[in-house]
């Protein structure tokens, strides 16, 4: 039996990707770390940037950046433009109901503490500490739990997220 990324290929052939292809997108990945092309797995962090976005953001930088929804003057119309087109075309690409369904964030904790204040008042609301976060809607039944992908172990952020977790579950009815 093969190991390492050698074993992988063929599961990952059968995705129909092309890896090398997907790869040759990023430029970043060109990369070699101790002789081999370079891997990433921290993206909950940081994800890294295929060239159209790296292209797209420098297009923006330089010909179109302005205060979006904020200006009357033609930079500013041009820059929100832009920025509502690529929340059209987000919302065509998920199949959104709404354009205004798409709300843009900076990053996954932004996003997930976005969803804590959208929940209703009855909500048991989110418990962070760190980055982990809890949250139940007792009318729905929805509960929503992130765990913080930290490296460094924390016995106190454990426990209290065990108790948040526990407070939140309770709180949805048997039989949801």
């Amino acid at each position: 039996m093969k190991r390492g990324s050698e074993a992988l290929a063929p599961e990952a052939n059968a995705s129909g990707l092309d890896m090398e292809r997907l790869r040759e997108d990023f430029p970043i990945l060109k990369r070699k770390v101790w002789g081999k092309p370079l891997v990433y797995l921290d993206n909950a962090a940081t994800t890294q940037k295929p060239r159209a976005v790296i292209e797209a953001v420098r297009r923006y930088y330089t010909t179109s950046n302005a205060n979006v929804h904020r200006g009357v003057y033609d930079l500013s119309e041009r820059a929100t433009r832009e920025y509502e087109g690529a929340r059209a075309r987000a919302a065509r690409f998920l199949n959104a109901g709404d354009d205004s369904e798409i709300v843009f964030v900076r990053g996954t904790t932004e996003a997930i503490r976005g969803l804590g204040t959208l929940a209703s008042p009855r909500t048991f609301g989110h418990g962070g500490v760190g980055s982990s976060y809890c949250w139940a809607d007792p009318d729905s039944g929805v509960s929503f739990a992130y765990l913080t992908n930290s490296r460094v172990s924390d016995p106190w952020h454990s426990a209290r997220l065990d108790v948040i977790s526990n407070a939140v579950h309770s709180a949805i009815p048997a039989g949801r």
